[in-house]
Parts: structure tokens; C-alpha cells; sequence
């Protein structure tokens, strides 16, 4: 994304914009991005600044909104971070409510507070960063980094500086093949 011009595709040789139209529903849900990120079949899963989730397939944009009626819609329009797991979910970090996960298939979010006794906290609930290394999601959020069980559909562990980190301010998250789990602290 490009900061208020949309989001850019570079083919190799051309770049297409594409950009917010108010008066077309199907186009980008603001011109303002947080986060892209690619799904196994090959669209596109958009964070949009105070805007929610798009969905592009390649033609058409599909925008995910919190909705009062509807108790599995997104919890906040606020949505950052996104990682795109192997069965295709999709999981965001979100100001206020943790860590959201959002299933394309039933159109479900699922909200996983960091901090339950503190619900709406951005000091307590608020993701920077999220990865995986297949059983495990990892969360940074500027109150540690966080372990989420995919098996359990529980956070099993919060480390901070308590348990030797730099900084319990985690901007980022980064598995890598031999088990090691990098993050980087502020």
C-alpha cells in the first residue's frame, strides 16, 4: 500500500492502482493500508486503515465490517497485522481486541483477547505483529510475545523482560526453520 494512494500491483513491466471509489461498493474500502497478505489461492487479504478487511479475488473488492447484528462479524474496524495460516484463516492484530481470527470459508471472526481483564485496552490488547510456525501462532504486542496453541485455541505463554526479553514491547515476530523464534523489541 501506498500512504492515502491506495495499493499498487507491479507485474514485472506495469503498475496497476488500485484506489477507493465512494460511489463504486466493489472497489478498495479506503486508500489508507496497514497490511497485505496473500492467501493460498492466490487473492489478496487487505488491512485497511480504520477500514476493516478487504478481500481481493483479482477483480472485485469484498469488505468485512464489524456489525452490531451480527455477533460473528469483525470486532473492531481497526484491523493491522495479517497472516494467512495453512488452512487459509486469516489472522489479524487489532488495537483493541487482540488477536481476531477470520475464517473466509464461514465468514466468522473469532476475537482472542491478549488481556481479558482488560477488553478494549490498547496497552493490553493491541498486536504489532503475527506469525507461525505451524502449531504455534506467535503474537507481538507491546505487552510481550505471546504463544497461542492452534490445537488448544489458547495463549499457553506471555514472555517479557521478566523472562530475559530486551523489551516487553514486541514490534515483530519470526520463526524460522530450526525452531528459533525471532522478535524484535522497541
Amino acid at each position: 500500500g501506498v500512504n492515502g494512494g491506495g495499493i499498487c500491483r507491479f507485474d514485472g513491466t506495469n503498475f496497476v492502482r488500485y484506489r477507493h471509489d465512494p460511489a463504486n461498493p466493489r472497489s478498495l474500502g479506503g486508500d489508507f493500508m496497514y497490511g497485505l497478505q496473500a492467501d493460498h489461492k492466490g487473492s489478496l487479504w487487505i488491512s485497511v486503515h480504520s477500514g476493516g478487511l478487504d478481500y481481493f479475488d483479482g477483480r472485485d473488492f469484498t469488505h468485512f465490517r464489524p456489525d452490531k447484528n451480527d455477533t460473528n462479524s469483525l470486532p473492531e474496524l481497526y484491523v493491522g497485522t495479517l497472516f494467512v495460516d495453512q488452512n487459509n484463516c486469516v489472522w489479524m492484530g487489532s488495537a483493541t481486541m487482540g488477536l481476531i481470527q477470520f475464517d473466509p470459508a464461514t465468514r466468522k471472526a473469532t476475537t482472542y483477547l491478549l488481556d481479558p481483564k482488560q477488553p478494549g485496552s490498547k496497552v493490553g490488547n493491541w498486536v504489532r505483529d503475527i506469525n507461525s510456525d505451524g502449531k504455534t501462532i506467535w503474537v507481538a504486542s507491546y505487552s510481550g510475545l505471546f504463544c497461542f496453541d492452534l490445537a488448544t485455541r489458547k495463549f499457553t505463554h506471555c514472555y517479557t523482560e521478566q523472562d530475559g526479553m530486551a523489551s516487553s514491547s514486541v514490534l515483530s515476530v519470526q520463526p524460522d526453520a530450526d525452531g528459533n523464534v525471532w522478535a524484535t523489541t522497541m
